[in-house]
């Protein structure tokens, strides 16, 4: 009996711990979740602030805003470290009336499942974060000292989190798209070692450089450890112009406005500092194109755009629980306040996102 008893305690433990690991909050309003205490930061592991400043007790997400619903970027950049500071930055934020709610991070709805538990219980991790938390700290300060612009050091965390717009992360984020790479044709998938590193199109343009050697010898499926050693090969000179060759800076949206003849009317494209995923860029696509709908205060329109998932999330009826739920609510709310049709043969006008 005691026995039993025993193996209940242990697994009533375990089951605690998976579910401390794999939950945080979706920030709606920021009124219920603290800062500096609660797990809320969109990480592949640790949802709390790494580094916490020295603030004021009991500080709540909502603090971090500004009237409009939008982010402090000047306040949260000079208390933070930069790797917070991105972290915080990177969650969409607007002027929205929605709660702050309790997710599943490791599902696309929000709500738990059992393999993604299972998963966690194994000690299975996709982003192959380091284990030895001694190296990743020293990775993440020699990182932020590299005399490189901020942008080009954001990609490269995000690179190191896997954040990365791959066939193989596309296909898990639900795109229509096959998850091989489509640059060599050899059945391989297209993950971030991949497209960065061993594809023979990448190898190229490393060879040209002259640093495919050191990344033959330096090479290790734990991403923060590979880079770690590429940096201590490298001189910092070459080290910085290596993280030059890898980042994309930011992410580019653009809109377009036809009539029903297929004649452009209006053409917009905006430049964001951070670096968005495909879905997040699309909804964020499809926010600007009703924004410029209602400020041309255009006729009956439809919204048209290559991301069905986009439009599935912001059309759909059942409930989930994301990130993106805060551009949800105010395209939803814009799309009531506009002349926004379901049906395109009704429509004078098309956005194309």
């Amino acid at each position: 009996m005691g026995y039993n008893v025993f193996l209940y305690l242990e697994k009533f433990r375990m089951g605690k711990d998976i579910i401390l690991k794999g939950y945080r909050w979706r920030i709606g309003k920021g009124n219920n979740v603290r800062v500096l205490e609660d797990p809320w930061i969109s990480r592949p592991r640790g949802f709390q602030i790494f580094e916490k400043p020295c603030l004021f007790p009991n500080l709540h997400v909502i603090d971090l805003k500004l009237g409009n619903g939008n982010w402090d970027e000047g306040f949260i950049r000079s208390n933070f470290s930069r790797d917070d500071a991105l972290s915080i930055l990177f969650l969409p934020c607007g002027e929205s009336e929605i709660e702050d709610e309790i997710l599943w991070h490791n599902s696309k709805n929000g709500d738990y499942n059992v393999k993604s538990g299972y998963k966690i219980a194994l000690g299975i991790n996709d982003t192959a974060e380091a284990s030895d938390m001694r190296k990743t700290e020293s990775w993440w300060s020699s990182l932020w000292k590299m005399k490189v612009p901020a942008k080009v050091k954001h990609i490269v965390w995000k690179v190191c989190h896997f954040w990365f717009p791959t066939n193989k992360y596309l296909c898990r984020k639900g795109v229509p798209v096959a998850p091989l790479c489509m640059r060599c044709w050899k059945g391989v998938e297209e993950d971030v070692f991949h497209s960065l590193w061993q594809c023979p199109a990448s190898s190229k343009i490393w060879k040209l450089a002259g640093f495919k050697e050191q990344i033959s010898e330096c090479f290790d499926n734990n991403i923060i450890c590979f880079l770690s050693r590429m940096k201590e090969k490298l001189f910092d000179e070459n080290f910085n112009f290596c993280c030059y060759i890898l980042a994309d800076l930011g992410t580019e949206i653009g809109v377009a406005v036809w009539n029903e003849y297929g004649k452009v009317i209006v053409a917009n494209i905006s430049f964001l500092s951070v670096r968005y995923d495909v879905l997040a860029a699309e909804t964020r696509a499809i926010q600007e194109g009703l924004y410029v709908a209602a400020f041309f205060n255009f006729t009956e329109f439809t919204i048209e755009s290559d991301c069905q998932n986009a439009l599935s999330l912001i059309f759909k009826k059942d409930g989930t629980c994301s990130d993106l739920d805060v551009l949800v609510y105010d395209i939803r709310n814009l799309v009531k306040h506009t002349t926004c049709v379901s049906d395109p043969r009704e429509a004078d006008m098309k956005l194309l996102m």
